[in-house]
């Protein structure tokens, strides 16, 4: 199957969503944080917003390979925009550059998949949910 002829690189996507309790992993502790499987859907999401009006009548795009790194904590309630450029475009496959962070942060997600048990994570979950309490004091 070709792409369709508008299918060009440099067309792009965005999504801009507040962190609730369906974006979220408890597992961290507190209130837990960001989750990277509901990430990678708003990425997928935006990859799909880039192309979508230059789609033929009841085509549509499905991801099939993502490489990214998760690089730092979202908590509930915080704003995180996702954006998506298509780079590079081989028949029917499309190639994104994209990048999602909690507005007002720097980037927080970029490069391949890589995933590590830090048992770290949880202590500095429940840190930063502590230094949260204490602000609001």
């Amino acid at each position: 199957m070709e792409t369709a002829d508008g299918v060009r690189p440099g067309l792009e996507g965005r999504i801009e969503r507040v962190v609730d309790e369906r974006l979220i992993t408890m597992h961290v502790g507190g209130k837990g944080v960001f989750a990277t499987p509901a990430m990678i859907g708003l990425m997928e999401g935006a990859s799909h917003k880039a192309v979508e009006g230059q789609l033929p009548d009841g085509h549509t795009t499905v991801g099939y390979e993502v490489h990214v790194r998760h690089l730092a904590p979202a908590p509930p309630g915080s704003t995180v925009v996702v954006t998506a450029r298509l780079t590079e475009v081989k028949d029917n496959k499309l190639y994104f550059d994209e990048s999602a962070h909690a507005k007002a942060r720097d980037r927080k997600v970029r490069g391949p998949k890589v995933v590590s048990v830090n048992p770290g994570l949880k202590k500095l979950a429940l840190h930063l949910a502590d230094k949260r309490k204490r602000k609001k004091k």
